[in-house]
């Protein structure tokens, strides 16, 4: 099995000693295939490839996801911060406290495999619990001025994370993660689910 390979997603890093993986639909291997892999069966939300992290295991562990802005947030401008998540079909929970942390400065690397003690500026308000399609998690933020990364994932122990049960196989939560976006905004955004469509082949920001 070869997983772990978010190297080969760039921009995109672990901010931990933690382990996210990334699937795309010419990998060699088919742990880590597009749509079909050892996890699930989902396509990319947009072009060619996503990445995945344990959200809530039944232990303290936790996967992030840590991105490099193209350009830093003005100070007072509202962006739209948006993702797009998938449940795996393996999990056995869905979780509602996913959401998205903006920084001036690369979060990692922390030298953990638990949560990171940041707070999201962006989260989901309910369970994510789709697994046949994808459902987007978005809001707007008015920027201090100079953030240039973002860090996406669970933030919160497992205390403050209630699972919702969803009938799966395997005791946690596992999320598919595609097109990430931080662009300004006007107005506010409003989260909608949507089904797999074109687009971007990994995860990509556009401030």
């Amino acid at each position: 099995m070869t997983l772990s390979q978010l190297s080969l997603a760039t921009p995109w890093s672990s901010p931990t000693n933690a382990s996210p993986d990334y699937f795309n639909v010419l990998s060699q291997s088919s742990s880590v295939a597009v749509p079909a892999n050892f996890l699930g069966n989902q396509p990319a939300h947009g072009g060619n490839a996503y990445v995945g992290f344990q959200a809530r295991p039944p232990n303290p562990y936790r996967e992030y996801v840590e991105g490099v802005l193209s350009s830093p947030l003005v100070a007072g401008n509202t962006y739209q911060i948006s993702f797009y998540l998938s449940l795996a079909d393996r999990s056995r929970w869905a979780v509602d406290e996913i959401g998205a942390h903006l920084a001036t400065a690369a979060v990692g690397p922390v030298n953990t495999v638990y949560v990171i003690l940041v707070s999201p500026q962006v989260k989901a308000n309910n369970h994510v619990t789709n697994q046949s399609g994808w459902t987007q998690v978005a809001g707007t933020y008015v920027a201090s001025g100079g953030e240039d990364h973002i860090v996406i994932g669970n933030f919160f122990d497992n205390f403050s994370t209630v699972p919702l049960p969803v009938g799966g196989t395997d005791d946690f939560a596992y999320y598919y993660l595609d097109d990430v976006s931080v662009t300004l905004s006007a107005l506010p955004c409003t989260p909608t689910p949507t089904s797999p469509t074109g687009g971007d082949p990994t995860p990509t920001d556009t401030p």
